[in-house]
């Protein structure tokens, strides 16, 4: 049984933070512990707060949803909020430092993970997919409570992003600071997250409802006729504002816009059915032929939402009885260059890489993952030689089989090769892939050298061609 314990490290910068202007967070390391940087994660103390304004009511929970700003349907990770990360010890200087380390290991883990993985571990992560029984994406900033009379409620949502997933250290089970010294874990945040009031339509939308007859009904109650196939797909929770309408029979005047909040849920599990118990009742009805029909009762959605964050927090293991210390360390990291083609259709740069860089893959960061799908053929030359003997077309048997060697080379672990970023409003396999979020990455492999390598890639595209694109290298250091 580990005795190893966990500790708390507030960040240098007190909150709050946000994307823009107030995006770098720092948190710093005591330099006599040896941590499990495997086992260690960053969290981002976050809210959403959410106003719709047509209702007249301010005490309703809404519905929000957190999307990918470059791209809204594209799938995020938590990891997709950090732009640019470093790790910095007082003995050695820079550990690791990568810049877009979202697009790299945001696109990385398409590869790494599974189809089952993917889909079945969304609920961790701030954007998660539509469930196709009710039109509704899950989030961490609310707490529904869909039966009984409990108010459902915002609550803050720690985002986690675990050090394994930004650096490649970050799987060390004894990351040994009596060596390395005061060591500085640095993130900046990016400007990729939007929220938005959840838009419910089609199954989320109206919903058609029982008749309320004659005087004895109970005009603070609605029955929706929906079917539930279980409680956890019903569209409705306590605390939520609705809109209700119906037509009249008798001296009763029809319904236009009646808005009410739900103060509690009762559900048949025979009929499989709910009742909504509002707090705004419809005028009573007061003789026998008096009645509301063709009721409908409507989600109401915000109209604006707001994400803050409060706070940061690095979670780390404490190694209780560490190995003694080595007197050298190696390890990998990625280094990148950046450059805006500007649209080229035909590109074409010569890099100098590092001659201790193994593995270059070149990637386009227009949407956080690595997506074009205007690039027709491309070819690498290393030292005036031609890794190919032709052109390599996107997704072709080639293109394939040198994503394969390269990965296996790197040891970078290749479970998925159906390169489709989930597209979260999707509720079919079919609507999950979008061609415009089909993932491109131009693999090839290095040798280490003596010297710098002189790295050339051509790229012939259509269309909007070229512009962002980034080259990404493995590369072998020691401390």
């Amino acid at each position: 049984m580990s005795m190893n314990r966990y500790i708390k490290v507030p960040s240098l910068q007190s909150g709050p933070f946000n994307t823009t202007t107030l995006n770098r967070v720092d948190f710093e390391l005591d330099p006599n512990q040896v941590y499990d940087f495997d086992n260690s994660f960053i969290e981002l103390f976050t809210n959403v707060t959410a106003e719709e304004s047509g209702s007249g009511r301010t005490d309703g929970v809404y519905k929000v949803l957190c999307v990918n700003k470059k791209e809204t349907g594209a799938k995020m990770y938590n990891l997709s909020l950090v732009k640019n990360c470093h790790l910095r010890s007082s003995n050695h200087g820079y550990l690791e430092d990568i810049r877009d380390v979202n697009t790299l290991r945001a696109t990385l883990k398409e590869y790494e993970d599974s189809s089952v993985d993917k889909e079945s571990e969304t609920y961790k992560e701030i954007s998660n997919l539509t469930n196709n029984r009710n039109d509704l994406q899950s989030t961490p900033f609310r707490e529904l409570h869909k039966e009984g009379d409990v108010l459902s409620r915002d609550v803050e949502a720690p985002i986690r992003i675990p050090l394994k997933h930004l650096f490649n250290l970050g799987v060390l089970r004894e990351f040994d600071c009596r060596k390395l010294g005061r060591t500085r874990v640095h993130i900046e945040l990016d400007d990729v997250l939007e929220v938005q009031a959840q838009t419910l339509v089609g199954v989320g939308g109206n919903s058609t409802c029982n008749d309320i007859l004659g005087p004895d009904s109970n005009v603070n109650e609605i029955e929706p006729t929906d079917v539930l196939p279980e409680l956890m797909n019903s569209k409705w929770w306590v605390g939520q504002v609705v809109k209700i309408n119906a037509t009249a029979a008798g001296t009763a005047s029809p319904v236009t816009d009646h808005y009410a909040k739900i103060t509690r849920i009762d559900y048949n599990p025979t009929t499989r059915q709910v009742k909504l118990v509002i707090d705004n009742p419809l005028a009573s009805l007061a003789g026998s032929g008096d009645n509301y029909l063709t009721v409908t009762c409507e989600p109401v959605v915000a109209t604006s939402a707001a994400f803050t964050i409060d706070y940061a927090e690095l979670t780390t293991q404490v190694v209780s009885n560490p190995s003694p210390m080595n007197d050298k360390m190696t390890y990998t990291t990625w280094s990148v260059e950046q450059f805006n083609a500007g649209g080229l259709t035909t590109f074409q740069k010569l890099y100098q890489v590092e001659p201790e860089a193994m593995t270059c893959v070149a990637m386009f960061p227009d949407m956080v993952s690595s997506t074009n799908n205007l690039i027709s053929n491309y070819r690498y030359r290393i030292d005036g030689v031609d890794q190919t003997n032709r052109n390599i077309t996107p997704h072709s048997p080639l293109y394939y089989a040198m994503l394969n060697q390269t990965m296996l080379d790197a040891d970078i672990p290749l479970n998925n090769i159906t390169e489709w970023v989930l597209d979260v409003d999707g509720t079919t396999q079919a609507g999950k892939r979008q061609a415009a979020y089909r993932l491109l990455t131009l693999w090839s492999k290095l040798n280490m050298t003596q010297r710098e390598k002189n790295v050339q890639l051509n790229i012939n595209a259509t269309g909007a061609g070229v512009n962002e694109i980034n080259l990404y290298k493995l590369v072998l250091k020691s401390v």
